[in-house]
Order: structure tokens, then sequence, then C-alpha cells
């Protein structure tokens, strides 16, 4: 660990030595003493290294625990994207806040770290012409909700890219109309591909047990 560390930040100026020593003390305390933890923080938090860790990442896991986000997701936050446990605790107390209201996803929801993702990459005014888009499709709020509560990554598309989509499913009557949009699987000659995969393929669709309802 010692040396892998010192091969990563030889090249730099910008942090003190004593300030990197602290930041990968307290880091190993909290990731139990796994190095290979703490090197995968520490190497992708590089433009926060002159910050405080113990104050800015303490200060935003309390955040987090008022909403009742596990201990789990919270390291896994931490070592996805620990840039957002060393923002001001406001930001990240905003983002957790409009997850609910804004996608559809609780705190409990196995698709937190996701939501927390696509919250912080795309401004509420981006959101809602994207949700916009299904809206002028004929979805409904609820319809919309479980959209985004169970594969919130297809608000990374383009609004032109889910538009072509939406076109392309409308086009298909055995597809339009179906029960449940998380159901719908993309079928390839080697493998079936995720839900995802409906905003960037148009190949053949096997739908699986689907009862009548309105959504794509």
């Amino acid at each position: 660990m010692g040396s892998s560390l010192e091969k990563l930040f030889k090249p730099s100026i910008h942090f003190s030595s004593t300030r990197l020593d602290n930041n990968v003390k307290y880091l190993r305390v909290l990731l139990g003493f796994d190095d290979t933890k703490v090197f995968k923080v520490v190497s992708r938090s590089l433009w926060k290294l002159g910050s405080d860790y113990e104050k800015k990442i303490s200060e935003n896991i309390l955040v987090l625990r008022k909403y009742g986000v596990s201990s789990h997701k919270i390291e896994s936050l931490l070592l996805k994207n620990p840039g957002c446990l060393l923002q001001r605790v406001e930001w990240l107390d905003g983002v957790v806040k409009k997850l609910e209201p804004l996608l559809g996803i609780r705190p409990d929801s196995p698709r937190f770290l996701d939501g927390v993702e696509i919250v912080k990459s795309f401004s509420e005014a981006t959101l809602n012409k994207k949700l916009g888009i299904f809206r002028s499709f004929g979805w409904t709020e609820d319809e919309i909700v479980r959209m985004t509560g169970s594969l919130p990554s297809c608000l990374r598309r383009s609004e032109g890219t889910i538009k072509a989509s939406l076109e392309w499913f409308k086009e298909k009557p055995r597809l339009w109309g179906s029960d449940a949009f998380a159901l719908l699987k993309v079928q390839t000659p080697v493998t079936t591909r995720s839900v995802d995969d409906c905003f960037t393929n148009t190949m053949e669709i096997e739908i699986e047990g689907l009862e009548t309802a309105h959504l794509c």
C-alpha cells in the first residue's frame, strides 16, 4: 500500500504529506484497514486530497444516516464516487431530498446509488425535460415513477435518443401497452441484455408474463 500511494502521489505538490497521511489514516479506520479499498477511494478523489477527509466524510455520513441509508450503501457510494462524500453537506442533503419526489427512489431502494448518480449529473430542469418526453407519449406519472425507480440509468440517454426509442416502441403494437417496462428483455443470439439496452437496440423483443396496461 505504501509504495502504491507513493507512486500515485509523487508527482503532486498540491497537498502536504501531513494532510495525505491524516486522510489515509482516517480512511483505513473507516474501511476496516482494507488498503485496497483505501487506495481505490484516494485514487478516485485526487482532486480533493487537500481537503480534510475526516471532517467532510463524517459530516456527510451523518446526512445519509439521517435519511436511513445503510452502512453498506454508504461504503458503496464512498468506493464508487468518493467525491459525493467530499462535497458540502448542503449539496448532498439536496441530492438525497430530490431522489424520491423526482425519481421515486427511496434511501432503502436497491437503486439508491444509481439515483444519486443521475440527480448529481443532471439539473432538475434537464431531468424534467427528459421525463416530459415520456409524458408526451402518454405515460402516466405512476408509470414514469415505476420506470425511474427500477431503471434510473435510462435517464442518462439524450432527449433525442429517448424520443426515438419511444417512437420505435410505439410502432410495435405487441409492445406498446405492455404491463411492465422493467420486464422487457432484448434478445441477442448469444445473450439476454438488460432493460437499459432497449434504448440503444432495435432487436427482436421477447416479453414474458406481461399483463395488460399502458407501459412500454
